[in-house]
């Protein structure tokens, strides 16, 4: 199971998709696949990736959209793993929700010290400040990433 024969199967059922979920859950494995297809991967690496493709039963026909979803997860965590190449958006994502659970931390102690109803403000202020901070951290690992082409767009 090669790159290219992998993204002709994804292709072919976005072109066959009629919801517009799946379209789009076809359309991510699609330009993952041109990404991979257009980097320059040593053979070793491409063996790599064509044996988890193997492995993941890719090409499975007749499977459900949630079999694909499953699959398109378990294959971005392989690529970050093994290459660390990630998704757009994905850093800051990450940093979204670390931003939210370090702003219920220090928003939580800082809300109780007002009283009951400090507790919620805290709370949010808390929840905004640190998606802020997670927001901004996680768009400067983005550009970090596509600076040294780890980006699959």
């Amino acid at each position: 199971m090669s790159i290219g024969d992998t993204l002709l199967f994804y292709e072919n059922l976005k072109a066959t998709a009629t919801k517009k979920s799946h379209k789009k859950l076809y359309s991510r494995f699609v330009k993952i696949f041109r990404n991979l297809k257009a980097r320059n991967f040593d053979k070793t690496e491409i063996q790599k990736i064509a044996s988890k493709i193997q492995i993941l039963q890719l090409q499975s026909e007749g499977m459900e959209a949630s079999f694909h979803r499953k699959k398109l997860s378990e294959f971005t965590k392989f690529l970050n793993k093994e290459f660390s190449l990630v998704t757009e958006g994905h850093y800051t994502s990450m940093g979204i929700i670390y931003g939210m659970l370090f702003g219920v931390s220090l928003g939580l102690p800082i809300g109780t010290a007002f009283g009951s109803y400090g507790t919620s403000m805290g709370l949010s202020m808390g929840i905004a400040m640190g998606m802020a901070i997670g927001v901004a951290f996680g768009a400067a690992k983005d550009a970090q990433a596509k600076k040294e082409n780890r980006v699959l767009s």
